[in-house]
């Protein structure tokens, strides 16, 4: 061979096996991002979606907002608005050290007491109101107040200001801010920068002079620094002589997404900047961006507002941002997060934030697949993101955008459960191979390795494949073979090769060439089905049973039966060099558990945000992934310690339902600076007394201990993470009592006269509490129980005992001779009214016969002694009709009331007589001789005519009778009423005889 050409040879043989890889393991397209840490918030909106100014922490923790409405508190995660303030916009807060806080408004300068907890306006009213407030740390009697009229000289004693007359600021210019930096006042002053004036100010000259056209809307101090925010040119740091240290604007990488700046909280761990259109921005401490938060609609975790007009960072470390629509809120706990949402137009993410599957590797990559969005691979160490899906303008692409399921194989690849089938990544080199082709469906929702490297598969309305290394199928099992269903949720192989199938019908177990149901022993229906590190098969039925599989007895065996494990909703296998074999996961918590079944460990997802729905979890070395609907999150394992338990504070007391409002601070009390001074006296007839009280701020669940030699503990119930009230008035209450965190308060109603002490304290469900916070509360007696006023009336009572009791004794027996008069009467007037409803009851109005309920009542307590001795006799009017028809119901109520007094007038005393109903009449007639006196009685009737007012009428009855023979009074009826139709129509007028 020509040496010449070796080099060409070489090219082409190179160029035909890159051609080869393409076809065989295409690359897939990727795209690489740089990440940016998100921030998830509490949002808190004002009650009429109105603008927050200024933010302000009280001595006692509690957390104020000044609102474009009014005034604000945030307590216990929601933003109350203080009802007794007056209507006005409050433009800022400053507090006033151990005594309260100045708020500025549009009606002037307001002051609030934090003892008396009343607001009072002072005499600084100037027009327009005031903007802001600032005062000097050396002059505490001294505060400086900007409003649209300039600088005012507020006497923090009196409350009373006056115009400070300021020379050196341009002509007809506006003051915007005002700052002190060490002894000088910084002024900003509208498009003419910034001025300087030493106090106590009278001549301003300039400070910053490169800065003189730009207009400042924020100042802060921090350390020896000033940070100034502009309009539209970012913000600057200037060091006292006024000389720009830094600037951040736009025009910089990864800095500003906007210039315009609203508010400034400079810290020792970095900065925080609000802006105008833009969110907020975090800075570390080498001046570099760290994170940006803007507002999106969809998203109720994104920051709510994007206007950043106001920043605090309380004493916990929590951060509260004053925008538009009200506050948002970031926590501690939701810092100790990485979490990589959906990605926005300032903001790379994902393209879809459903990560259904999770793999994280040895070197610290994590692959996330996705329902919609493909594959991605996130290097966690250097913070990209790579997204594998289908390329519709080139030739090579990944084959799917949906990825249920990661499982890695022996040989050091990926297999992935995709719905356009498996396919076979190689991690290092990010190339793909698709092996199915040939699948009832190509959508595979999960797969499990044999031992043997054989590929098990679930398909999505396609059953069940074995396929061997190279993706070709061996065999397929369908709904007819055993399974009952097509689609199938989860797919394992236990060591042994055994192979089970889980679906919505139950656990199927491979037994020869078909599946068969798995009999769990009465322990429910499986739910879940996992393997752990070791390769042990778990089940966790529906009624909180955890089921182990013996690959000896081929049988799965009872482990760990719990009620609260039939909320868990995944089980996902540990790593395999910890005590931990399998985890549970429940929304917000995952419960540990050991190879033997015991529950080791549980942990709180502290940062989590309680509308988070996960789909899957995996624990790697020292953190915890997490894939959710919302995107995916990473964890320390060692999150950092549990904020204490806040102080709850005594916001209030209420009389007869009516707030209580003291004009002076009290002068004696066990806390100076509490509420009322810790002590507070009633009258004996404020009688209804309310403490109310709150928990300052966002309060979140502890952290748990996450760490792998975690003590063994119970898996709470998830109330059992909301901190309680609990209190007591000692010496009235034995023990403490609880109230709920949404009803705040203790009522109390008719003390007893003496001394009393409120304790209050918060205390969450694992034990920690605060110290109980006393408050004192004496309850004056009235005037007649002092010593005097007893004294006297018990001599009163010794001299008027006897002559009282004599009056009373004769006042007494002639009192009970006229009630024993009384009740002679009223027992009589009783008996006859008795008498008379009985007759009512139990008689014919018409007739004065025995209606149906007279004669029942009459007969059966003694129709058992009457068998074979009496005969009882139906009757019925012939032609009853015609009398009403032709002549009126008023000679038909002649003929019924002459027939009564004829068939009374024919009956013994013994016998009974009644109107049954209608022209219908009952008799019960006694004596051997009944049934001949039944027939006489009959024909009696009929034997004279009836003197009516129409003139004497025939009447005739038609009857049918009866011996008693032993039967019920109704069947004995049945009877006599069959004789009695009978007769009827054999020609009526006649009594019909049974046997």
């Amino acid at each position: 061979m020509n040496l010449r050409l070796f080099p060409v040879f070489f090219l082409l043989i190179c160029f035909i096996l890159s051609i080869g890889l393409a076809i065989f393991y295409p690359i897939a397209t990727a795209e690489a991002v740089e990440l940016l840490p998100r921030h998830r918030f509490i949002n808190l909106s004002t009650s009429d979606k109105s603008g927050i100014n200024s933010l302000m922490q009280d001595d006692n923790g509690m957390i104020w907002a000044a609102g474009s409405s009014g005034l604000y508190r945030i307590e216990h995660n929601q933003l109350i608005k203080i009802r007794d303030f007056p209507v006005q916009a409050v433009n800022q807060l400053l507090l006033n050290p151990g005594q309260g806080a100045w708020l500025a408004g549009s009606l002037g300068l307001w002051r609030w007491d934090r003892q008396t907890d009343n607001f009072s306006q002072q005499e600084c009213q100037p027009p327009g109101g005031l903007w802001q407030l600032v005062q000097p740390q050396q002059h505490a009697d001294t505060m400086l107040a900007l409003g649209p009229d300039g600088i005012w000289q507020v006497n923090t004693i009196n409350g009373r200001c006056e115009h400070l007359q300021l020379s050196g600021l341009p002509a007809q210019s506006r003051v915007e801010r005002l700052s002190f930096l060490h002894n000088e006042l910084i002024i900003a002053v509208r498009e003419q920068g910034l001025f300087r004036c030493e106090l106590p100010c009278q001549q301003a000259e300039r400070f910053a002079p490169e800065l003189a056209d730009v207009r400042f809307r924020a100042l802060e101090v921090y350390q020896d620094s000033l940070y100034a925010g502009s309009h539209k040119h970012g913000f600057y740091q200037l060091d006292s002589a006024g000389k720009v240290r830094r600037h951040w604007h736009k025009g910089q990488a990864n800095t500003l997404p906007v210039n315009g700046v609203m508010s400034l909280l400079p810290a020792k761990q970095g900065l925080w900047a609000g802006l105008w259109a833009g969110g907020l921005v975090e800075f570390n401490a080498k001046g570099e961006q760290h994170s940006h938060s803007s507002f999106r609609p969809t998203d109720p975790t994104a920051i709510s507002g994007n206007n950043i007009k106001t920043l605090l960072t309380t004493r916990d470390g929590t951060l509260y941002a004053g925008h538009e629509y009200g506050v948002s809120v970031l926590l501690p706990a939701l810092k100790q997060y990485q979490w990589l949402g959906q990605a926005q137009a300032d903001q790379p993410g994902l393209r879809q934030s459903n990560v259904q599957a999770l793999y994280a590797t040895e070197q610290g990559d994590i692959w996330l697949g996705t329902s919609g969005g493909g594959l991605y691979r996130f290097d966690h160490a250097g913070e990209t993101l790579q997204r594998f899906a289908p390329d519709e303008t080139g030739v090579q692409h990944f084959p799917s955008q949906a990825v249920w399921a990661i499982r890695p194989d022996q040989d050091g690849t990926l297999l992935l459960a995709t719905s356009s089938g498996v396919v076979r990544l190689h991690p290092d080199t990010q190339q793909w191979q698709l092996l199915t082709s040939d699948l009832p469906s190509q959508d595979v929702f999960r797969l499990s390795i044999a031992p043997d490297r054989n590929i098990w598969i679930s398909m999505w309305s396609g059953g069940i494949a074995q396929l061997n290394a190279q993706g070709k199928v061996e065999a397929l099992w369908r709904s007819s073979d055993g399974l009952q269903l097509d689609t199938n949720l989860a797919i394992e192989i236990s060591p042994a090769g055994q192979v089970f199938a889980l679906n919505t019908a139950g656990l199927f177990k491979l037994d020869g060439n078909k599946f068969s149901a798995v009999d769990l022993s009465g322990h429910g229906k499986a739910r879940q089905l996992c393997k752990d590190a070791q390769g042990t098969l778990w089940i966790l039925t529906d009624s909180g049973v955890l089921l182990r599989f013996d690959d000896h007895s081929g049988k799965f065996q009872l482990q760990l039966k719990r009620a609260d494990l039939a909320n868990g909703t995944e089980l996902f296998a540990a790593s395999a060099d910890g005590p931990v074999s399998l985890w549970l996961r429940t929304k917000q918590r995952l419960a540990g558990i050991a190879a033997d079944g015991q529950l080791l460990q549980q942990i709180t997802l502290t940062g989590l945000m309680p509308e988070t729905l996960l789909n899957t979890a995996r624990i790697q070395g020292q953190q915890i992934i997490l894939g959710a609907e919302d995107g995916f999150y990473i964890a320390p394992l060692q999150q950092s310690a549990t904020p204490p338990v806040p102080e709850p504070q005594l916001t209030g007391v209420r009389l007869f339902n009516q707030p209580l409002r003291l004009t002076q601070p009290a002068t004696t009390g066990s806390d100076p600076s509490a509420l009322f001074g810790g002590l507070l006296t009633l009258q004996y007839q404020q009688d209804l007394v309310t403490f109310e009280f709150a928990m300052p701020g966002i309060v979140m669940p502890p952290a748990a201990d996450l760490s792998a030699n975690a003590q063994s503990v119970p898996l709470p119930a998830a109330q059992d993470s909301v901190p309680r009230f609990r209190y007591r008035l000692l010496p009235f209450d034995r023990d403490w009592l609880t109230a709920a965190t949404d009803e705040p308060r203790a009522t109390y109603t008719r003390l007893p006269p003496g001394q009393y002490q409120f304790e209050l304290q918060t205390w969450w469900p694992d034990g920690r509490m605060t110290a109980a916070a006393p408050f004192q509360l004496e309850v004056q007696p009235p005037w007649w129980l002092t010593w005097w006023a007893k004294t006297t009336l018990a001599a009163a009572l010794v001299l008027g005992v006897s002559s009282i009791m004599l009056l009373r004794t004769r006042s007494l027996k002639k009192r009970n001779l006229w009630l024993a008069q009384q009740v002679r009467e009223r027992t009589e007037a009783l008996q006859q009214a008795n008498q008379r409803l009985q007759q009512a009851a139990y008689r014919d109005a018409l007739t004065g016969l025995l209606n149906r309920r007279g004669l029942r009542a009459q007969t059966e307590p003694q129709w058992s002694g009457w068998q074979h001795q009496r005969v009882l006799v139906i009757a019925d009017i012939d032609h009853f009709k015609q009398f009403n028809d032709v002549h009126g119901h008023q000679v038909g109520d002649e003929v019924l009331t002459a027939l009564s007094e004829r068939l009374q007038g024919l009956c013994l005393p013994d016998d009974l007589l009644a109107r049954w109903g209608g022209e219908e009449f009952l008799f019960i007639l006694q004596g051997s001789d009944a049934m001949q006196r039944a027939d006489a009685l009959i024909r009696s009737v009929a034997a004279a005519p009836m003197p009516l007012s129409i003139g004497p009428t025939p009447v005739t009855l038609t009857g049918g009778a009866v011996w008693l023979s032993g039967e019920s009074l109704d069947a004995t009826l049945q009877h006599a009423d069959a004789l009695l139709y009978n007769g009827k129509k054999a020609g009526r007028n006649r009594l019909v005889q049974g046997a």
